[in-house]
């Protein structure tokens, strides 16, 4: 029982004496900058109404879409999943493809 107690004070010497150390020299420590994590979320390509899934919902959304109509928001970056640089009825044909998972289809 001695023994233990011994331990825990010699424990107890050894974190107060680290910690005494990095408080007495704070002052010459370089700063570390923090970053905050962005507030936009990650582009996920094919999830073209912003749920953060890609399935039946998006393809819906941007057929709406692209018929212009229905009051429907689509993120055009996310439904070029063809990777052209445009939001066509190609990335509608692409993205049905992809979720029928046939023709080796990879989204942009």
């Amino acid at each position: 029982m001695k023994r233990k107690f011994l331990y825990l004070i010699a424990a107890l010497i050894v974190v107060f004496a680290v910690g005494w150390t990095i408080f007495a020299h704070a002052s010459e420590l370089p700063p570390i900058p923090l970053t905050t994590a962005s507030s936009a979320p990650a582009r996920i390509a094919g999830d073209a109404n912003g749920d953060s899934s890609v399935d039946v919902r998006d393809i819906t959304a941007m057929v709406r879409a692209l018929a212009g109509g229905w009051n429907v928001t689509v993120d055009e970056s996310a439904a070029d999943v063809s990777g052209d640089g445009a939001f066509t009825l190609l990335d509608v044909t692409v993205l049905r493809r992809y979720l029928a998972g046939g023709w080796n289809i990879v989204l942009k």
